[in-house]
């Protein structure tokens, strides 16, 4: 069969925003939650938004917005792997919470994210890494991806 090159330039993409799982997930066995697991998985590529921070105890410094407590942002480092098992190919980092844990709190999060096996784009050690687009080679092409947030000026 011959495929013409609308075909084979077709992506099934899933765009999922907004992740902030607190807990693992990975044993949940609702049928209706693994039927959106299945569609991540199936997808040629899927990308989603990480809208928190990932580090376990003794990995996060301090909290750095101001004289406050830094927001309830954070999960532990294994969400990450429950992200990989559920499909995740790449993940933004970038959002308005990406600080609120420090400098620990953002190198702690690349590195599970990282360590999972998933790209991650829109934070780094510095401004110039922070920037860097991300690339994935999957079955269909190779995928690029950056992430940006306006941040707040606290």
């Amino acid at each position: 069969m011959t495929q013409t090159i609308a075909q084979a330039a077709s992506w099934d993409i899933v765009l999922a925003g907004e992740c902030m799982a607190a807990r693992p997930f990975a044993q949940s066995d609702e049928p209706e939650f693994l039927g959106v697991v299945e569609m991540l998985r199936d997808a040629d590529l899927t990308m989603a938004h990480l809208e928190m921070n990932l580090g376990n105890p003794g990995e996060i410094e301090h909290p750095s917005r101001n004289d406050w407590v830094a927001s309830f942002m954070i999960a532990e480092g294994r969400i990450a792997d429950d992200m990989k098992w559920a499909g995740v190919d790449m993940l933004s980092l970038a959002h308005n919470h990406s600080f609120d844990w420090g400098p620990s709190g953002i190198h702690s999060t690349m590195k599970h994210v990282q360590r999972a096996g998933i790209a991650c784009a829109g934070t780094g050690r510095d401004l110039e890494e922070a920037r860097k687009p991300v690339y994935v080679e999957t079955r269909r092409g190779r995928a690029a991806m950056i992430s940006v947030s306006t941040g707040n000026k606290n």
